[in-house]
């Protein structure tokens, strides 16, 4: 079963002109990160409302590593749905994904491990040395990840979302 609705990650054309916005709507930039895949980075901003209950994520970038893992170009707008829990380990990621393709969903690309970036609160780390993502597609063509977090202890950012300093 899919659970844990996590964020929605959106293609813009102008990330930097998109965060100007929702800032002025009271959104709040809780993190910006660069991921690494083979020899390409993509630079994936997070944002949240102020309803943390919600848990409402948007993951802003200007071009998302699933279309790179497709080797299509997206429109924009809304790209793939990401599906956390907290307590996944690449095993339990694995059987959730073997379950998926068994109801006629399909394997886009994974797992892969993301790559180590201090600046990445997914990255691996000692305490948290496996943090993987998988992309799949529903029989009826969206597309969604699964993704591993266990990283508890840098996972603040999340709850209590802040602006960043620096961007």
């Amino acid at each position: 079963m899919l659970k844990e609705l996590w964020g929605i990650s959106i293609k813009v054309p102008d990330l930097e002109k998109e965060l100007t916005f929702h800032r002025q709507i009271g959104n709040r930039i809780c993190g910006d990160y660069t991921f690494k895949l083979a020899d390409k980075s993509f630079r994936v901003v997070c944002v949240v409302t102020d309803d943390r209950a919600a848990g409402q994520h948007l993951f802003l970038a200007e071009t998302h590593v699933i279309e790179h893992l497709l080797q299509e170009t997206f429109p924009y707008g809304m790209t793939h749905l990401i599906y956390n829990n907290g307590a996944w380990g690449i095993d339990e990621m694995k059987k959730q994904a073997a379950e998926i393709v068994d109801a006629g969903g399909e394997l886009v690309s994974g797992p892969f491990q993301l790559s180590s970036d201090t600046n990445n609160p997914f990255a691996p780390n000692k305490k948290n040395p496996e943090t993987f993502a998988m992309f799949l597609r529903s029989p009826g063509g969206y597309l969604f990840e699964l993704f591993t977090l266990e990283a508890f202890d840098r996972m603040d950012w999340i709850y209590y979302p802040r602006e960043e300093d620096d961007h």
